[in-house]
Parts: C-alpha cells; sequence; structure tokens
C-alpha cells in the first residue's frame, strides 16, 4: 500500500497503528515528535491518515498556506492537504501529475503534467487551490530560486537539451541553449549568487554548465562525468559524485579550483547541501553508509547506516537529517552523528519514496509504496 508519514517535531501523540497490511493501496500520513526521550532523538510515528486507493509520489509543502501537495498517481489528480488537521482541502483533475515546485512569496505553484510524453506546466494558485494556466511545451526537471522569481525546467529529452526558464511574475518563458544531453543530467540552483549547474552523466559530456539566472548567460568548464551535484551556496562550492565510485570531485566557484575527495567515498547516487550545518550528505544503494563532508575544510567521515537509502531532506532548525530507504525512516542529529531508526517502518526493494519537510512547524511527510509482506 502507498503510504505519507507525518512527522512532527514537536506533537507527542502516539497513534497505535502504524502500519496497516490491507490487500489495497492507501495515503497514510504519520506524525513523529522531537519532544519526548522515548527513543534516543526523541522520534516517533504518531498519527496517520489512510485514504484507500491512492497512490502517492511527488509532494510539496505550501509553508505561507500551511498545506501539502500531492500528485496522486492512481487517480492522476493533484491533493491538497491541510498540515495540522490533515483533511483533504481540495483535488484538482489536471493530468498525471508529476514533480512541483512552490514559490512562497506569490503562493504559486509549477507542476509537471504527462512528464513521460510530451507534457506541460501547470501554473497552480496555493492559496485558492485553482488552476491559473498551463504552460505548453515546457516540462522536465524542476527546480526554483525563491528570491530571483525564476522557475527552472531542465528538459527530459535524449538530445541536446535546453534550459527552459519561467519568469514567475509573468510565466514567461526564456530559454538557455546547454552543451549536454539529458541521459541522467542533474541541476542544482545557488539560491545567493543565482547560478545554476548541470552536470552530465553521458559520456562525451565531461563539463559542467553554469546559467547566470541574472544575465541568462552560460558558461562551461571541464568536470567529471555526472551521477548527481550539491551546490554549497555558503562556501560557493558544487560537489559532484563521478561516474567511477572512488572519489568525490570539488569545485570552488571562487578561485576556479578543483579537487577530489578520495579519503571517503561510497556508491552514492545522490548528494546534498545541509545549510543548517554547512556539510554535505550522501545516499547509498548497498554500501549503508553516508558519506559527510565538511563545506569548509571538505575533509569527510563515512558514517554506518541501517541499510540503503535514496531520499534525504533536512530539518534546519532541529539540525536533523531524514534518510528514507529499504529500511524505513532513519533520522540523524546533525550535531552529535547520532543516527536513529524509525520503528515499524519497512520498506519494499520496489518501492518509490519521497520526503518533504515544512520547516516552519517542523513537520516531514514521507511517501513511500509498501506491499503486502505476504506477497497477495
Amino acid at each position: 500500500m502507498k503510504k505519507l508519514i507525518k512527522i512532527n517535531e514537536q506533537l507527542w501523540i502516539v497513534f497505535s497503528q502504524i502500519v496497516n497490511y490491507i490487500c489495497c493501496r492507501s495515503l497514510n500520513i504519520a506524525i513523529l515528535s522531537l519532544f519526548t526521550p522515548a527513543l534516543l532523538l526523541g522520534q516517533m510515528v504518531v498519527d496517520t491518515i489512510t485514504n484507500p486507493g491512492f497512490v502517492p509520489s511527488y509532494m510539496a509543502v505550501y509553508e505561507t498556506g500551511n498545506k501539502l501537495f500531492v500528485s496522486d498517481t492512481e487517480s492522476e489528480h493533484l491533493l491538497i492537504y491541510d498540515c495540522t488537521t490533515l483533511n483533504l482541502i481540495g483535488e484538482l483533475n489536471l493530468g498525471y501529475p508529476g514533480m512541483m515546485v512552490v514559490h512562497e512569496s506569490t503562493g504559486k505553484l509549477y507542476l509537471n503534467i504527462n512528464i513521460d510524453w510530451g507534457g506541460k506546466i501547470a501554473v497552480i494558485d496555493a492559496q485558492k487551490n485553482e488552476l491559473v494556466r498551463y504552460i505548453d511545451g515546457v516540462n522536465g526537471t524542476l527546480r526554483i530560486d525563491e528570491s530571483l522569481g525564476k522557475v527552472y525546467v531542465l528538459e527530459r529529452i535524449y538530445s541536446d537539451i535546453n534550459l527552459q526558464v519561467i519568469d514567475i511574475a509573468t510565466d514567461s518563458v526564456s530559454t538557455v541553449q546547454l552543451s549536454g544531453r539529458y541521459i541522467y543530467s542533474s541541476i542544482k540552483v545557488n539560491p545567493v549568487t543565482h547560478e545554476v549547474f548541470i552536470g552530465y552523466r553521458a559520456v562525451g559530456d565531461e563539463k559542467l554548465d553554469i546559467v547566470d539566472g541574472t544575465t541568462m548567460t552560460r558558461t562551461t568548464v571541464a568536470a567529471p562525468n555526472c551521477r548527481d551535484l550539491a551546490g554549497n551556496w555558503i562556501e560557493n562550492k558544487v560537489y559532484l559524485i563521478p561516474g567511477p565510485l572512488n572519489r568525490y570531485w570539488v569545485y570552488d566557484r571562487d578561485t576556479g579550483s578543483t579537487k577530489d575527495i578520495t579519503s571517503c567515498y561510497n556508491d552514492a547516487t545522490e548528494i546534498f547541501f545541509n545549510p543548517a550545518d554547512n556539510k554535505i550528505y550522501t545516499d547509498s544503494e548497498v554500501d549503508n553508509s553516508t558519506i559527510i563532508i565538511d563545506g569548509v575544510t571538505d575533509s569527510c567521515a563515512e558514517i554506518p547506516m541501517y541499510g540503503a537509502t535514496t531520499e534525504l531532506a533536512f530539518r534546519h532548525a532541529s539540525n536533523h537529517v531524514y534518510f528514507v530507504g529499504l529500511y524505513g525512516v532513519i533520522v540523524m542529529d546533525g550535531s552529535t552523528q547520532l543516527v536513529e531508526q524509525f520503528p515499524n517502518i519497512w520498506l519494499d526493494p520496489d518501492d518509490d519514496w519521497n520526503i518533504v519537510i515544512n520547516q516552519s512547524t517542523g513537520r516531514i511527510f514521507v511517501s513511500y509504496y509498501q506491499s503486502d509482506p505476504t506477497g497477495i
């Protein structure tokens, strides 16, 4: 069954039924807490909402409106929940929904529609829960620069690609020609310098494109093949997972210098920056660990985990790092690197997982598909 877990870093209300093994799929939300010392880090699932038949995938939080938006791939609707009451307060039938981003200042949500077969972007008024317009011919991996007021859309085509740039004030679209091909390309935004970094995994595309979001100009530097990348906007660096899993590559944007980190590495497929502690964190597939890199010194450490992880998210106020993967949800204290696993949450190896955090309220939502353990 499909679940959403809801975590609350302030509330402690134990909910008894955490896992519900039923033949049908369902949408669940559970709440966890940091207040009680029941576990070392005070974490526990404390509430759950179930909606039979729904299959949530991508999610986004509109913090100003205290709303959770969920792409339901079963009904092909966009579901809207109140983050406090957990009530379903809106539902939009827009086509097959996917990845989305929210612009807090204007209350506009940008949603991929029908991404795998000639899609478009739906622009949603997140305050009114209404469709504003469609932007045709634009679809792909989404990133947002909140203060600059732009949404970046990296095309998903297996040839030369463009970066489509949506001006949030007008929803007009501009295009920047990139130098590489899609094929598992990665994109991240530096919200301080307003630069966009695009790395490429394809052989022959050993380079990093850098797009200035203000001037809409592109520069290109030599770089390894890229499994994923992360931007450290405190130190103005880029960290990249190269194709051969034997190092991490660091590019100092201020000096133009590069270096390899070879003393620590795992089989990471994704890499993330945590601004709360100025550190880089990775996931892992079978190595069951996370690599943590100090943003100032680039020194590193490998921390054992309970199992493989694929999705990470950071709660800035508490400096807690949340990992989602095969063995459920794991939380790490970023200051002490103490790791703890949430009990009674077990995931299927074929699951799709997502996690989003409401930084204002400290509530964390995790979606995943959980199979019946009997195999029926």
